[in-house]
């Protein structure tokens, strides 16, 4: 294990375990979001994360999701249940000991609250209808009395106004216990085991932290000492192995954040002194880890949404960082190299901001890559992997030119002529011309570290392992990025398609659907009828296995994200009808693994960030299921 501290001061775990091997991961951890379920079933020893949002995308929409995790003690585990609960945000989730199951409540998406409750068994989710049940709403609180047998579940907020009911559940029926609680908003409970009480911290209308227990038909208002002094979107967990219950803080009245970590003994509050402090985030998700004794918390927002994993035990707070595996991005470099039978993965995007690390795809399992050279400052990466001299070309958005042949990294300084800055662009190799092709992109003569970028852009440019040339042409595709760009063996020519762009600074943007091949010092518009309808941010590949260039996802003119697959051969578009595509996404990569002879698909991006693996055989797509050895 290493210790680490990061930009944030909260302390860094890297987990390196000797004698065990984790293959492929479908997914190395959940995108960020706020507002997921989460609680720990102590049969199984793992907590289980369900839901949440994630933060406004470039179109300033925020996504619900409905994916399962599983945090295992050690990493992230994606289960793909048959059936979910729709997506949602804000819905308690809570682990009922006596029948060995984890409940969860209502929830919101965007425009909808609802009032319906689901089980969940570690494998499959399975929704619980019942006549009589609280009324539909989000951000309510609730707890598991096991001496009881009871769910207690406080208050909420149902569109239009905050609730102060109280309910309990038996596992079969609800029933209303108390329909007028104290007036509080940002409830938060926890079942103190050791003093069997259900506690409750939350704010009063004047904006005061006020504290009551659970008296199975009436709330009694606790005065200890102290108290919390900001609750708001705060929570509370019971750790076993000291009998305390965890508070971590919150939003105060005046808006500002407390980062303190609370702790209570039944009779009083103590703020611990935690190192490092507790982090500066709201709307996370917390649960306590019973088998291995520390609390588990993840994501929230501190300005912009996290999905980051910490942990905490008796005043330590520390991170854990999962490097069995890439985890969710887009923007990256995702390039089969079939000499030495593995896809090569650099970079990339995601909530966390930048990625700089290498990764070996080989028979469906990850290898973390690290070298002397390595890219460290490549945010917005392009590549295309040259077989002929068995190099990957990656080009940066700052115009540095690398390349990884297996073993080394190779930065070219002092060129005399090279690409402008730029982001977005399209990189592709040319077989036959045995030259690497990059066209178009966002940027500007500018430097990309001053933010200095001014204008899509429609130059041309080829790398031949010393030296970028620039094609003069004066006839080129409209001025772009994101577009689909690929070369075809079997045409022997370079395509473009799609993408988003505009003629000059003073038009329009425009999502495209023409189409351009280039044979290495000409472009010409073809023309294409029944193709695909414009969009841009499509994953684009060869497949070798059917001399077709698969085309998948991307973003319409409409701006919503699709799952269309199309294939061309060489000289048109045809699409087709496959079975079990993956979701919806953009900026994802797709590209032939000669490991498994498969045509893969990693990564995208829709509202959150994918790590997930498909394959493709005949007209199928295959998730790729993790196998833990």
């Amino acid at each position: 294990m290493r210790l680490s501290l990061n930009r944030n001061h909260v302390a860094v775990l890297t987990l390196t375990l000797i004698g065990f091997l984790f293959p492929l991961t479908v997914s190395a951890y959940p995108t960020a979001r706020t507002g997921a379920s989460f609680a720990y079933n102590k049969e199984l020893k793992k907590a289980i994360l369900f839901g949440g949002r994630t933060q406004p995308d470039a179109s300033r929409v925020r996504y619900t999701l409905s994916d399962t995790w599983e945090w295992n003690g050690i990493r992230w585990i994606r289960h793909y249940p048959a059936k979910s609960p729709a997506a949602r945000f804000g819905a308690p989730m809570v682990y009922d000991s006596v029948r060995s199951r984890l409940v969860l409540f209502g929830g919101a998406d965007a425009d909808k609250r609802f009032d319906d409750a689901w089980t969940y068994n570690g494998t499959a989710w399975t929704e619980i209808v019942t006549t009589v049940r609280p009324s539909a709403r989000r951000d309510a609180a609730a707890a598991f009395d096991f001496r009881r047998d009871r769910i207690v579940l406080f208050g909420g907020f149902d569109g239009t106004a905050s609730l102060f009911d109280t309910w309990e559940f038996n596992g079969s029926s609800w029933f209303l216990a108390n329909g007028a609680g104290p007036k509080l908003t940002n409830p938060s409970l926890a079942y103190d085991e050791v003093r069997e009480q259900t506690v409750m911290l939350g704010v009063n209308e004047k904006n005061e932290t006020e504290m009551y227990r659970w008296l199975s038909s009436s709330w009694e208002k606790l005065t200890p000492a102290h108290l919390p002094p900001c609750v708001n979107q705060g929570s509370m967990v019971y750790q076993n192995h000291n009998d305390k219950i965890l508070f971590v803080g919150a939003s105060c009245p005046d808006g500002s954040i407390e980062d303190d970590t609370q702790e209570w003994d039944g009779t009083d509050w103590t703020n611990v002194e935690a190192k490092p402090a507790a982090p500066f985030i709201l709307g996370y998700s917390i649960a306590y880890d019973v088998e291995r004794g520390n609390t588990v918390l993840f994501g929230g927002n501190d300005q912009r949404d996290k999905n980051a994993t910490l942990l905490y035990r008796d005043g330590v707070w520390t991170e854990v960082v999962d490097e069995f595996a890439p985890g969710p991005r887009s923007l990256f470099v995702f390039e089969g190299d079939e000499q030495r039978g593995v896809v090569w993965l650099y970079g990339g995007q995601n909530e966390r901001g930048s990625l700089y690390d290498l990764w070996k795809l080989e028979d469906n399992r990850w290898s973390r890559i690290k070298a002397e050279g390595e890219p460290s400052a490549c945010s917005y990466p392009v590549g295309a992997f040259d077989s002929d001299r068995g190099r990957l070309v990656i080009l940066c958005e700052d115009s540095s030119t690398f390349e990884w042949d297996g073993t080394a990294w190779f930065k070219f300084d002092n060129l005399t002529r090279k690409p402008p800055s730029r982001r977005f662009s399209h990189m592709t190799y040319d077989e036959k011309n045995k030259r690497s092709v990059m066209f178009g992109g966002y940027g500007s003569e500018g430097s990309t570290r001053s933010g200095n970028f001014s204008d899509y852009l429609k130059e041309t440019w080829t790398w031949n392992g010393q030296a970028w040339t620039k094609n003069e042409k004066k006839t080129t595709p409209t001025a772009r990025m994101l577009a689909a760009f690929f070369f075809d063996p079997v045409s022997q020519k370079t395509y473009l398609f799609g993408g988003i762009g505009r003629k000059s600074a003073e038009d329009r943007i425009t999502r495209f659907s023409d189409m351009w091949s280039f044979d290495g010092t000409n472009w010409t518009k073809l023309k294409i009828t029944g193709g695909p309808a414009s969009r841009y941010g499509a994953q684009t590949g060869y497949n070798r296995s059917t001399s077709k260039t698969v085309m998948f996802g991307g973003k319409s003119d409409k701006e919503e994200f699709l799952n269309e697959h199309w294939e061309w051969n060489g000289t048109a578009w045809q699409k087709v009808d496959v079975r079990n595509p993956p979701s919806p996404r953009m900026n994802g990569r797709i590209d032939f693994d000669p490991s498994t002879n498969e045509m893969t698909l990693y990564g995208g991006y829709r509202g959150e960030y994918f790590s997930d693996i498909w394959k493709l055989d005949a007209n199928q797509w295959t998730l790729i299921p993790e196998v833990v050895e």
